[in-house]
This record gives structure tokens, C-alpha cells and sequence, in this order.
């Protein structure tokens, strides 16, 4: 009972310390519960789904020709295969959707009433149609990560390309495919009827065809075997070895990976929370510790008093624990409660990236072991912080034996009429600095973070995410067929200089090639010195060079100068690594090199020019001419219509957002905590300024200019910590994106204004904060 009493006590005396912490507990496990949750139901959600479409564990994509049957009976018949599944696929590669033009690897397949395994979305995309109506002829399924892609809805046109003409879709519906319908993912799936699906079959290009625009594929599901004690990536790299299927595949994809490509971006955004909520509770831990240790002093006396009475050290510190515990455990569970909505929230926000109906599950076991691991520490942390209580005792206490607080610094300055408010506003700071310490280390860690991701959303501009795909800067696109040679480049710039002069041109090449019997995105450049944000060593300068990322290198266990056996098809050659570079192409696990260097084991060639006009304006014409003239070898059109990434940008905008809001409101919490124990402190200093005839404005403008100037100093401590730690921490969370050497750009915008938003907020808080200076009288001297 005695606990009880002392703990509601020290409640009641202390409330607003008390709401403080339960308000910023309630933001972190708020946001925990979130991210846990939200990532946990969207990893389900894939692997159900793919269990239900019977998606194999590796799925290759292979061209349909009389050769692949010797290779697919091998695949049967490997001891490290359960069973492998076949399915027909056309590619079209000229589709436009709503007028836009498809990015995507497009594969078209037959929809089967009754035996079709994708649920297609109703009106709301809040559910799935119970009795969805067949296709008929001329109708099209698309996944739903179209309507963000091309901005298009059910009714929507889609025109297929072919040699022999048009055929015009329209879309049907929108489905769930959880295999490469995700934003991110290259290659989609769209199905079509029967006879939609004959017809265009008949349509097929042969290889010798200038511009292939429908291709005959395969998709080979292939199932490990249960008995296999391989990782499906080595497992996937001994089928090979064994049977040479990739020589057959223009590509291949795990389902573990595809998995990962579907995550890929809400991982991103949960790894960047996840990084702030960690400073967020080292900032409760600070706020926690500055409360204990001024309230230990202000209540000295108080406990003194309670020892004369037989208090043990243990029992008051217990009642401490309890205090804080208490208020930790109230916003804790406030925070899981509050969080289901914002679960539901967030899912339908990352439902068109992932292409998956979301969910509103919460995942309670992994949030609550996570919040009750915070309550742990948090605990042991105040029971440490409370061991001043031993120092106290019975006699001291009831002297009144304080340490002078008051105007003992050696960086006083002197007191003079002009600028006094400054002066003593300055003096205050410096005659307490313990009690302002945690203020300086909170705001440096506040505006550490909100420059960091101010650089990152200033440094993810569409252009940059587009270099980061291997796309060259440039104002006009070219679309290269088979009849198109690099000797004709010469030609082509010079008709294109009569309207505005090429201020830069690069040619390039994409291809899925076997590196050391493991398949990975490769592209090709005509010029290797322009591939862009090589960060070690240097671009391949001939032809038996390639550059690859850091994460494939890890992953192959290769360094700078090693060598590597690459082949596709027939042919096969080594490399040396001349350099690392970047690319976000499959997350990172990626290769560069020459078009003279691919020619060392298949004749290709060029399959995108990108032309730099030194007169933008002039785009329009060249554009037009260029599909006049050279319309026989390339396609041009505009290059701003390439990929589309404003859902990148505008991602990334909402996360930078509400972490300057939480940021926000953590100023608020942690001035009103500081303010209202400063007041308490400084009650009877405040009685003798407005003895000598400072008025309560006055003295609030002064606590404001004393929490400027501390938000001023912790900025200062911020700015240099995101000098030296920022490019590190992005690097670290944009590795799985395959981003491995961020360099951040500084500007004054991305340094000082996080530093002036919480200066603001600190001055603004302070002043509000403030608000009971109003009520102290000089009477109240008479008093003490």
C-alpha cells in the first residue's frame, strides 16, 4: 500500500513529466507496430498467393524453339528437381497502354475460365469480385501495379504492336498476380482469351525479322525437391551446371527474389523508420535520464524526509521505476491500439507498389515482444538513473544542502544594458549546461536526421533514379531493331546536328548473361567511359573488362582485379573487374561492360540511343524527322517518357514528411518537460526580475531566447554529424536497393532549414511553455 501511495503520489506531483513520456512511448511503438505489421502481412500475403498460382522456386523465361526439348527433359529428370511445370507465353515488345508507352518485359497468356488463379479486384480494390465475369475476345487482364505504372483504369485501351497490325485491348480488370506484378519488377503478365491469344500466336516474328515485336516463350516453373539441402540459388546454379538451361532463358527469376523486388521499396521506407525510431528512443532514454536527475534534486528534501520515515533506497527506488514504467506502459499499449488503423492505412498506400490486396492483420506477437523489450531497457535504465536517491540523506535533505546552480560558469559574460535579454538568456544556459546537455544531444540527433532525408529525397530525382537503371541523360529515346549498326551512327547525329547540335549521344544494350554459371543483369554501352557512378577503380576501357556492383561482387565473391567466366548461348569468355560501379538494376546485382566486349561471345548489338540535344526546344523536330528518316532501322520519341518514378518520389516524400512531423511534436514534448522543470527551478529568480521591473512578456521572450539558443548550438552538433554520418547511414539503408556509395549534395535548403524548423518549433514551444510566469508575483519573495 505504502508503494501504492508514494507512486500515485509522484504521479499526481509530476503529471506532466508523466503524459510526456506517455505520449512519446506512444509514437514509437505506434510506428513499430506499423512497420512490423505492415511488412509481415505483405511477405504472407506474396508467399499465399504464389502457393495458390503454384509458382515455381526458379522460373525461367526461354524462347520456344525445337532445341529446348533435350534441355527440358534434363530438367525433368534431375534428382534435384521435384517437378517442373511449363507454361505458354507471348512477348510483345511495342504495347501501349492509355497512350503511354510499356516499360515492362510484356508477357501475354491465355486465360483459362474455371482453372484461372489470379482473383481479380472489384470497383473499390478493397476486396476481391466473389463471381468476376469471363473474358471475351478483345478484353485484357493486367496486374494492378498497371493503374499506378500508366495511369490507367478498367475501360482503358491497350494496343498490342505486331507486324501484321494492331489488336486493341480493353481492360477488363485489375489482378492480383503476386509473381511480377509488383511496381518494381520488369516483367508483367496480362491475360488474354483463346482466340485473342491464336490469333496473335499465328502474328510470331522469326528471328531474322527487322524489328521483332511478338516473341514465343516459355516459362519453365521448376520445383526443388524436398530431399535438396542446396539454397535455391545454388541449387538454381548446379541445374545449370547440369543441364545449361540459362543458355536458353533471356532470363530467370527465383521466387525468394521476386518476394524481395515486391518488399523492395516498403523495406526501404521500414528501414528508414526503423533508423529514426532508434533515435527517437535514445531521445525518450535522454529525456527519461534529465527527468530523473532534476527531479532527484528538486525533491531532495521531499526524500530526505521520506528516509527519516524509514524509506529504504530500494523502496524509492522502486516507486521511481514504477513511475516511469507506468507512463511507458500506458503509451505502449496506446500505441499498438492506435496503430491498427494506420496498418490498414499504410497497406492500401503500398497496395498499388505491391500489386497485393493489403491487410490490416497485426502482427502481435513481434510487436508486443518489441515493445516490451523497450519497456525492459527503459526499466533497467531508470533503476540505474535512480541510484543518486542513496546520496540523499535524512539530514543533508533537511538542511536544504544544494549544489549552486546559479551563475557558475566560467563562460560568463557581463551583464550590459544593451542586449540584455540575450545576455541573461545566455547566462541562464551556461550557469545550469548539465541540465541543457540532453536539450544540445536531442536537437543534434532531431536535425542529424532530418538532413539525412532531406539529402536523400534532394538526391532521388527522377533523372538520377533513371541513371541509376543505366539510362543516360538525354532528350531523345531511340528504340534500336536488328538492321540498326553502329556505323550508322555518324549519319544519324549529322541529320539530327542540322536542327540542333548533339551535345551528347550514348548507345546501349541489355541482356541477361551467365557470370560464372549464375545469370545477372548486364548492360552495354558503346562508349564504357560514360557509364555513370563508377566509384572505385575505372570504367572498361577494353574489350575483355566489365565493371560490376559491390553487392554482386559479395555476392560472387570477386574483388577488383579477378576474373570472371561469362557466356550466353555458345559463347563464353573471361573478364577482368576493372572497377566497381552503381546500378539499381535487379537491386544491384548487376554488370556493366563494351559492346565490344559483349561481341567477344555474341554478335550483339545496340538496342537504345539516347541523344542529348544542346537545343531542347528543338526535341519535337528531331523526334519527327528521325522516325521520317531512319524509320526503317529505330522508333525515337521523347525520353521523358521512359520510366515513370514520381511513385518513388513521392514515397519518399511522405516518409521525409512525417518524420519532420514526429520530429515536430518531439520538440514540443521534450521543451514543455524542460520548461516546466526549468519554472519550478527558477520560480523564485522569476519573483526577483519582476521585483526590478521585467514584465511576463519580457521574461517568456527570454525563456524562448534561451531554447533558441540551445536548438542553435544542438543544430551546430547535427549539421557536423550529418557531415560525417549521413552518406554512411544511406548508404546502409539503400544497400538493398543495390545504392552501396551514397554521395550526398549539400545545399543551404537541405542543411538549414531542419535547423530553422527546430529552432522555430524551440522558440515557439518555449514561449507558449512559458505561459505561468504570468502568475508569479514578487510577492511570492516574501514568502521564501
Amino acid at each position: 500500500m505504502e508503494t501504492f501511495i508514494l507512486l500515485r503520489a509522484g504521479i499526481r506531483h509530476k503529471k506532466g513529466a508523466f503524459w510526456s513520456i506517455v505520449v512519446l512511448m506512444f509514437i514509437i511503438t505506434f510506428s513499430i507496430t506499423a512497420i512490423i505489421s505492415v511488412n509481415g502481412n505483405i511477405k504472407s500475403n506474396l508467399e499465399h498467393a504464389m502457393a495458390e498460382a503454384d509458382v515455381g522456386d526458379v522460373v525461367a523465361f526461354v524462347w520456344a524453339t525445337p532445341g529446348n526439348a533435350d534441355m527440358v527433359s534434363k530438367i525433368r529428370e534431375n534428382a534435384q528437381v521435384d517437378r517442373l511445370r511449363e507454361e505458354e507465353a507471348l512477348t510483345a515488345t511495342s504495347i501501349t497502354i492509355n497512350g503511354k508507352n510499356s516499360t515492362n518485359h510484356t508477357l501475354l497468356q491465355r486465360y483459362v475460365p474455371g482453372t484461372f488463379q489470379y482473383p481479380v479486384f472489384n470497383e473499390s480494390r478493397n476486396g476481391f469480385e466473389k463471381s468476376p465475369s469471363p473474358l471475351a475476345k478483345g478484353e485484357i487482364f493486367v496486374p494492378l501495379s498497371y493503374a499506378s505504372l500508366y495511369n490507367c483504369k478498367v475501360g482503358s485501351s491497350l494496343v498490342v504492336k505486331t507486324n501484321a497490325g494492331e489488336n486493341v485491348f480493353r481492360i477488363k480488370g485489375f489482378i492480383q498476380e503476386p509473381f511480377v506484378g509488383a511496381y518494381f519488377i520488369g516483367i508483367k503478365s496480362l491475360f488474354i482469351t483463346e482466340d485473342d491469344y491464336s490469333e496473335l500466336k499465328a502474328r510470331v516474328d522469326s528471328e531474322t525479322e527487322a524489328v521483332q515485336l511478338l516473341l514465343d516463350y516459355r516459362l519453365l516453373h521448376i520445383f526443388q525437391a524436398d530431399s535438396s539441402e542446396l539454397t535455391v540459388p545454388q541449387f538454381k546454379k548446379q541445374l545449370h551446371a547440369e543441364t545449361g538451361f540459362l543458355d536458353y532463358s533471356f532470363a530467370t527469376l527465383l521466387k525468394e527474389d521476386s518476394i524481395r523486388y515486391s518488399q523492395i521499396f516498403t523495406k526501404i521506407g521500414a528501414g528508414i523508420l526503423t533508423a529514426f525510431v532508434i533515435l527517437l528512443f535514445l531521445i525518450v532514454i535522454i529525456i527519461i535520464g534529465h527527468s530523473i536527475s532534476t527531479g532527484i534534486e528538486m525533491d531532495s528534501v521531499n526524500i530526505g524526509v521520506l528516509k527519516s520515515q524509514g524509506f529504504t533506497k530500494g523502496k524509492l527506488r522502486q516507486v521511481l521505476t514504477l513511475q516511469y514504467l507506468s507512463a511507458q506502459l500506458i503509451g505502449a499499449v496506446m500505441g499498438n491500439l492506435a496503430a491498427i488503423p494506420l496498418i490498414k492505412w499504410l497497406g492500401r498506400i503500398f497496395q498499388p507498389i505491391t500489386g497485393m490486396l493489403a491487410t490490416a492483420d497485426v502482427a502481435v506477437v513481434k510487436s508486443w515482444g518489441m515493445s516490451l523489450a523497450i519497456l525492459l531497457l527503459g526499466s533497467l535504465f531508470v533503476f540505474g538513473k535512480t541510484a543518486r536517491v542513496g546520496a540523499i540523506t535524512p539530514l543533508r535533505a533537511i538542511a536544504g544542502d544544494r549544489e549552486p546552480i546559479y551563475f557558475d560558469s566560467r563562460l560568463n559574460l557581463a551583464v550590459t544594458k544593451r542586449g540584455l535579454d540575450a545576455l541573461i538568456a545566455f547566462r541562464q544556459f551556461t550557469s545550469d549546461k548539465k541540465q541543457y546537455a540532453a536539450l544540445l544531444i536531442i536537437v543534434g540527433i532531431l536535425v542529424y536526421f532530418m538532413i539525412s532525408m532531406t539529402l536523400l529525397t534532394q538526391s532521388m530525382t527522377p533523372q538520377s533514379v533513371r541513371e541509376s537503371y543505366g539510362n543516360f541523360q538525354s532528350d531523345v529515346a531511340l528504340t534500336l531493331n536488328n538492321r540498326f549498326t553502329l556505323d550508322q551512327t555518324a549519319a544519324l547525329e549529322e541529320e539530327i546536328g542540322k536542327l540542333s547540335p548533339v551535345k551528347s549521344s550514348l548507345y546501349t544494350a541489355n541482356f541477361y548473361l551467365t557470370v560464372d554459371g549464375s545469370e545477372y543483369h548486364t548492360t552495354l554501352y558503346n562508349d564504357p567511359t560514360k557509364i555513370k557512378s563508377v566509384t572505385k577503380g575505372r570504367a572498361p576501357l577494353y574489350d575483355n573488362e566489365i565493371v560490376v556492383t559491390e553487392v554482386l561482387a559479395g555476392e560472387l565473391g570477386k574483388a577488383l582485379g579477378d576474373t570472371v567466366t561469362i557466356s550466353y548461348r555458345s559463347g563464353k569468355a573471361d573478364y577482368l573487374i576493372s572497377g566497381y560501379y552503381e546500378s539499381m538494376n535487379d537491386v544491384g546485382r548487376s554488370l556493366a561492360m563494351s559492346l565490344a566486349g559483349g561481341e567477344r561471345i555474341y554478335p550483339m548489338k545496340a538496342q537504345e540511343g539516347h541523344i542529348q540535344l544542346a537545343k531542347p526546344d528543338e526535341k519535337e523536330a528531331v523526334i519527327s524527322m528521325l522516325n521520317d528518316r531512319f524509320g526503317t532501322v529505330l522508333t525515337s520519341k521523347d525520353a521523358e517518357d521512359g520510366m515513370d518514378v514520381d511513385l518513388i518520389s513521392t514515397a519518399l516524400d511522405g516518409v521525409t514528411m512525417f518524420i519532420f512531423a514526429v520530429s515536430v511534436v518531439f520538440a514540443f514534448v521534450v521543451v514543455f518537460m524542460v520548461c516546466n522543470r526549468t519554472f519550478l527551478k527558477e520560480r523564485p529568480n522569476i519573483g526577483i526580475y519582476k521585483a526590478m521591473g521585467f514584465t511576463s512578456v519580457r521574461l517568456r521572450l527570454q525563456f524562448a531566447l534561451r531554447f533558441l539558443l540551445i536548438s542553435a548550438m544542438g543544430s551546430v552538433i547535427g549539421i557536423l554529424a550529418s557531415g560525417m554520418l549521413s552518406n554512411r547511414m544511406i548508404s546502409t539503408l539503400l544497400r538493398s536497393l543495390g545504392i552501396t556509395n551514397f554521395k550526398a549534395s549539400y545545399t543551404l535548403f537541405s542543411l538549414f532549414f531542419p535547423a530553422m524548423l527546430i529552432g522555430l518549433c524551440f522558440f515557439v514551444f518555449a514561449y507558449l511553455a512559458s505561459a505561468k510566469i504570468k502568475h508569479v508575483t514578487p510577492k511570492e519573495l516574501i514568502v521564501e
